[in-house]
């Protein structure tokens, strides 16, 4: 009766890809410096692990991963290669643990961009709306805790901007605003 080597430590982890069509290649993306700031001597560490991503705000939005669920990561605005969080300007990368906005309740299972209005944090019972930049002010709000968003491609927004989605019990739409509760589709009424 023998077993394998078991391996302390090591977890091996997904990570945001950034494609070139001309050369058409598929490589890591890695933190650079932005070259704004004079003080900045490193470019930070792009977040790994993160299976969702969207652009809200001049920023990448990276969230989902399995050790940390529930927090958000946002690049620096205007530099999605800039993962340095420990600059204190509006701009700099930001990560949900670290933001006043703060974190849903639970792990995130889909990231809504609408315009750069708001971001909606979909979570498996729960919906977030994201309102302002989260480096400057912005707020994190619940707008449910019965509804939620069950994967990373269970939405679409319709021409008008209505937010359709799949719950754990049907399909739902939202109006644009982010303001109203989210509403049943799939029921008779």
């Amino acid at each position: 009766n023998t077993r394998a080597p078991v391996s302390w430590g090591t977890r091996i982890e997904r990570a945001p890809k950034v494609y070139n069509p001309l050369l058409e290649t598929l490589s890591l993306m890695t933190a650079t410096l932005s070259g704004t700031i004079s003080t900045q001597t490193s470019p930070g560490q792009v977040p790994s692990g993160c299976p969702l991503i969207c652009r809200f705000m001049d920023r990448v939005v990276l969230a989902g991963a399995e050790v940390a669920p529930h927090v958000w990561y946002m690049s620096r605005q205007g530099y999605p290669l800039d993962w340095d969080y420990s600059q204190e300007d509006v701009q700099t990368a930001i990560a949900g643990t670290a933001s006043a906005a703060g974190v849903p309740g639970e792990g995130i299972t889909a990231l809504v961009p609408h315009s750069d209005d708001y971001l909606i944090l979909g979570c498996r019972n729960s919906l977030w709306r994201m309102r302002g930049d989260p480096a400057s002010g912005g707020q994190l709000d619940c707008i449910s805790h019965a509804v939620g968003i069950i994967g990373p491609k269970a939405w679409c927004l319709t021409p008008d901007g209505i937010l359709v989605f799949l719950s754990l019990d049907g399909i739902y739409g939202m109006l644009p605003g982010g303001d109203t509760f989210p509403q049943a589709m799939s029921r008779p009424m």
